[in-house]
């Protein structure tokens, strides 16, 4: 069946709920006191994605998708990804993983070759992006089957040991390591991953690894068990339980952070329950200091695949819409707000999506797990979804909460409207989402009056981004016939990728004055949407001049690349066609968060480009050229 007539199935959508008033007053000062998350906010706990296959990180439909996430640095921060220790293959998902050892260690006679790896792990620093290393798969000189445990560890040790002294060695990767997380297996609750005993030959597992880590002597983030959680299952429970009473027992093991899959739903044909991604890491949370407080004091609670439901290979409209950045903002804001509430021991609760698999896309909006979908038959040609914006809304949030004055009663988890306001000494940011606790409700529509008091600056610049079925949507932005999977002409293709990058519901206003440090005014906010104020102070600082890192023909098309600025000020870029030595227009939507554009199909002949950066004050920097570019032969 057609994706577009699964939506029109769909009972949330055929549901018109009634609409709900109420009043949110926030505070850009800190949070002290008063009711609300408190704390810090950190943004980096929610920009992690996932890739099935490390080798996959080489290939030219990824790293299309690793420059578009560059281009937009603090938006994505890590890419979690497996087969990084039996490199070789380009599996696309377990179903179709050979788990043939690859050519890392293909016999114990054989020299190691991390090589193929190495190289994945440089394509991701290179981009500012860290990577997430899961230990898992067996090459050949450590067991006959990849996802089988040998009878000894001692040349899993061994492997394990060598590939941190080697990392260590790289220049390209010693001095960030420290930072990077390594996971002991993937899912060894269950079969495909792991093909022996949870308990105890998963443990052994990972006391083995932990000695290698231990033994090598570099200092680096250890953790696991990355079990299937089903929320309100006793073996579940039972899993978690087993897995915290070992490390508690076995004080020299190292853990340094418990991560787990807690899914909206663990079939690929219901609908997801939003309730069971919060239920799981609150019972994991509870468990560990009711087995021992002092020795997970402090340690992060990972959910590193948050996602909607399982199956990221099956076809899913709601990935491709509003409603996949509406999950993830919600799940921010949730996961956030259990932070600050287990925030006397220290516990912090991090969530991540498995959606960097462009390998699975086929055809246009094909409804695989991915960030971007395709454009044309080119693998490498992408259109941004909605998904890829909430990333882009994670660059907009202050470092700690602001205060929430009035009207908690209206938000989750009394309702499900979620809303977070945060703060910086170079910005106020206030967030809000909607995404029902069930999938038996449907979301409602909330009119509010929201204000914001005590916003330190006289004269500001007020910015509101919107994702919702109107905004940021590439999926809206489609024919019916690209929706169902037709590849768009260069005309519609065109069109999306102006409606594709983040935007906002109105023109920024740049020098608004403010009566005593107060903003306030009324919105409607639909289901499944992301309404997000940023204000700014105003000032007359220019932003520095972009430099250009590549203006390039590929599939026709002209692949425009610059650095991105990094100012806390910044608004936008703005990308234009030169034309006899004269600017001719603008190219690109405003705003332009992505340091990145792509000119769709443009006539042949020699063309010349040129960007500027602009701040939410409206001061532009230099405009820079690039060099001229020859489309369609010479």
């Amino acid at each position: 069946m057609a994706l577009a007539a699964l939506a029109r199935g769909s009972k949330a959508r055929a549901q018109s709920p009634p609409i709900v008033s109420a009043t949110i007053i926030d505070s850009a000062r800190p949070n002290d006191t008063n009711a609300g998350p408190r704390g810090p906010l950190r943004a980096g706990e929610f920009n992690m994605v996932g890739q099935y296959d490390i080798d996959w990180l080489l290939e030219p439909p990824l790293q299309r998708l690793l420059d578009h996430m560059a281009a937009s640095p603090t938006a994505f921060g890590s890419v979690r990804f497996f087969h990084a220790l039996d490199s070789g293959g380009r599996a696309n998902t377990i179903d179709d993983d050979p788990l043939h050892g690859g050519i890392v260690w293909p016999d114990l006679g054989a020299p190691m070759n991390f090589s193929r790896t190495f190289d994945a792990l440089a394509t991701l620093t290179a981009r500012g992006l860290a990577p997430f290393i899961v230990l898992n798969f067996f090459p050949k000189a450590v067991s006959a089957h990849a996802a089988t445990p040998p009878q000894s560890l001692a040349s899993w040790k061994e492997l394990v040991r060598r590939f941190l002294d080697e990392l260590a060695a790289d220049a390209r990767f010693a001095p960030a390591m420290r930072d990077w997380k390594f996971e002991v297996w993937n899912e060894p609750n269950g079969a495909p991953f792991w093909r022996g005993r949870y308990n105890p030959q998963y443990f052994d597992l990972y006391r083995a690894t932990s000695e290698a880590v231990v033994g090598a002597g570099h200092a680096i983030r250890l953790g696991g068990p990355a079990i299937v959680y089903r929320s309100g299952t006793a073996g579940s429970r039972r899993d978690v339980d087993d897995f915290l009473k070992f490390v508690s027992a076995e004080p020299n093991v190292k853990c340094d952070f418990i991560s787990l899959h807690a899914k909206g739903s663990w079939s690929s044909r219901a609908e997801p329950e939003f309730r069971t991604v919060i239920a799981a890491v609150t019972e994991t949370a509870e468990l560990a200091l009711a087995i021992d407080r002092a020795r997970f004091r402090g340690m992060e609670i990972i959910n590193d695949e948050a996602d909607m439901r399982v199956g990221f290979n099956v076809p899913y409209q709601s990935r491709m819409d509003e409603r996949f950045a509406a999950w993830m903002c919600a799940l921010m804001i949730a996961y956030d707000g259990l932070s600050s509430r287990f925030r006397t021991d220290g516990l912090r609760f991090l969530a991540a999506s498995d959606n960097a698999n462009q390998q699975l896309v086929r055809t246009a909006f094909d409804g695989r797990r991915s960030l971007c979908t395709r454009a044309s038959g080119s693998a490498r040609d992408l259109l941004k979804l909605p998904i890829f914006n909430f990333y882009e809304i994670l660059r907009l949030l202050g470092d700690r909460h602001g205060t929430i004055l009035a009207g908690r009663e209206s938000l989750f988890p009394n309702s499900d409207l979620f809303h977070a306001i945060s703060v910086a000494d170079t910005h106020v940011c206030s967030v809000f989402s909607i995404y029902p606790q069930a999938s038996t409700e449907a979301p409602r529509t909330f009119s509010l009056t929201h204000a914001i008091t005590d916003i330190p600056w006289s004269r500001v610049n007020i910015a509101r981004f919107r994702i919702d079925a109107a905004h940021s949507n590439a999926y809206s932005a489609a024919s019916e016939a690209t929706r169902n999977g037709q590849f768009p002409d260069a005309g519609e293709t065109a069109s999306i990728r102006r409606a594709q990058e983040l935007a906002v519901s109105a023109p920024i206003e740049s020098g608004i004055s403010l009566a005593d440090g107060k903003f306030e005014e009324a919105v409607t906010i639909s289901p499944y949407a992301i309404v997000t104020y940023w204000i700014t102070p105003y000032i007359a600082d220019r932003p520095a001049d972009p430099a250009w890192i590549e203006a390039s023909v590929e599939d026709d098309n002209v692949i425009l690349r610059w650095r991105p600025n990094s100012e806390p000020h910044f608004y936008t870029y703005e990308v234009y066609l030169v034309a006899a030595g004269e600017l001719e227009g603008v190219l690109s939507p405003v705003p332009l968060r992505s340091a990145m554009w792509v000119d769709t199909a443009p006539p042949p002949g020699m063309r010349s480009y040129a960007v500027r950066a602009v701040s939410a004050s409206g001061v532009g920097s230099n405009v820079v050229r690039s060099d001229p570019v020859m489309v369609g032969g010479r």
